[in-house]
């Protein structure tokens, strides 16, 4: 019974939506899928504001700004290993998203090195407590190996068959 009231209710509602919308045939949009948006009802709706310019021509250009991290909050904890270690200094080596991080011994400051495009998945540090490499995800993913000290660069490894991540 509610079956068949439902039945009828949509057969309506396709009805009328024939009727108002011209062609629209709701089963065969609907159901399709793959035309995501094909219909864009804003098209005709939407004007532009009276005495609209359009931005200069350089607005694709990444803007002359330059940003560095005060520090971070968080910790990647979750499906990782080994991303924790002590480094000679007494500081803390770890990573967060995209950054390895370095705190000191009484958590008052960070360093960061900050040279991966995408999030680090994986870390691991040398016996003599300077050196850390870690790993990130991405298309081309690198792995880097560099000093915990001093937050510089000392390889940077790509390539040899790496898919997706590290």
């Amino acid at each position: 019974m509610k079956a068949d009231n439902r039945a009828k209710e949509q057969a309506a509602t396709r009805a009328k939506v024939a009727t108002d919308e011209g062609d629209f045939n709701l089963d065969e949009d609907m159901a399709a899928g793959d035309e995501f948006m094909a219909i864009k009802p804003w098209k005709g709706a939407i004007k532009e504001p009276t005495g609209f310019k359009r931005p200069p021509a350089n607005q694709e250009k990444a803007p002359q700004v330059t940003i560095e991290p005060e520090w971070v909050y968080g910790y990647r904890g979750s499906m990782t290993k080994n991303n924790l270690g002590m480094l000679k200094d007494g500081s803390m080596a770890y990573f967060a998203a995209g950054l390895g991080i370095t705190m000191d011994g009484d958590g008052a400051s960070q360093r960061f090195f900050d040279l991966h495009k995408d999030d680090i998945t994986g870390m691991g540090f040398s016996p003599d407590g300077v050196h850390c490499v870690t790993g990130e995800n991405g298309r081309k993913p690198a792995a880097y190996i560099w000093d915990g000290l001093t937050m510089q660069k000392k390889h940077k490894l790509i390539g040899n068959g790496i898919l997706r991540s590290i």
